[in-house]
C-alpha cells in the first residue's frame, strides 16, 4: 500500500524511450523524476501512499529512507549506490532486489540476507565505474528494461509471498 521513491535526477528526453512513467512535457519542464513518477503512479492507483525524496540515496540518508520498508527495489545506474544498498540491507536483514540493465543485457538478483548470496558475495570489491556497462557508454534497449523490470517485480512478489529462491541470479 505504500511506495517510497528516491532519485536526484530530472526527466530528460533521452529517458523517454525506456522510462514509461515520464512524458515529453516532464522533460521540457525539467521535472524531477520522483515528482513525475509519483504523479503518474497516483493517477494509476490513488490508494497507494507515495513518499518522494528528490535526492540520491547516500550513506547519510539511506537509513531514513528505507526505515520500516518491507523490501527495497534497485533501479539505480550507480555501482557505488548499489553496493551501499546491498551493504545496508544485508546489515539490517532487509530483502532487496538488484536490477541492472545496459545495452541489451541485464541482471536481476533477489537478495534475502541470511538465506542466500548478496551482491557483494558475488562481487567482493565493486568494479571501477569505468569497468561497468552503463547506459551512457553502451546505450540501452528499451525492451530489455521492460523485461528486467517485469522480472524484478515478479521476484518482489515472490519475496513477499515467500516463494522466491534465494540466490537465483537471472541474466538477460
Amino acid at each position: 500500500g505504500a511506495l517510497r521513491l528516491a532519485d536526484g535526477d530530472i526527466v530528460s528526453l533521452d529517458n523517454l524511450h525506456r522510462q514509461t512513467l515520464f512524458t515529453e512535457r516532464d522533460a521540457a519542464e525539467g521535472t524531477p523524476k520522483v515528482t513525475a513518477a509519483a504523479a503518474r503512479l497516483a493517477a494509476l492507483n490513488g490508494e497507494v501512499r507515495l513518499r518522494v525524496v528528490a535526492e540520491r540515496i547516500t550513506r547519510d540518508n539511506i537509513a531514513g529512507f528505507v526505515q520500516d520498508a518491507d523490501l527495497v527495489l534497485d533501479a539505480t545506474d550507480s555501482t557505488p549506490t548499489r553496493f551501499l544498498i546491498n551493504d545496508y540491507c544485508v546489515r539490517h536483514s532487509l530483502p532487496w532486489i538488484y536490477t541492472g540493465v545496459a545495452g541489451t543485457g541485464g541482471l536481476i538478483l533477489p537478495v534475502l540476507p541470511q538465506e542466500g548470496p548478496c551482491l557483494r558475495c558475488l562481487y567482493p570489491e565493486p568494479p571501477a565505474e569505468d569497468d561497468t556497462a552503463t547506459c551512457a557508454l553502451h546505450g540501452i534497449l528499451p525492451t530489455t528494461v521492460m523485461l528486467a523490470v517485469s522480472l524484478q517485480i515478479t521476484q518482489a512478489l515472490r519475496i513477499l509471498n515467500r516463494t522466491v529462491i534465494p540466490g537465483s541470479l537471472i541474466r538477460l
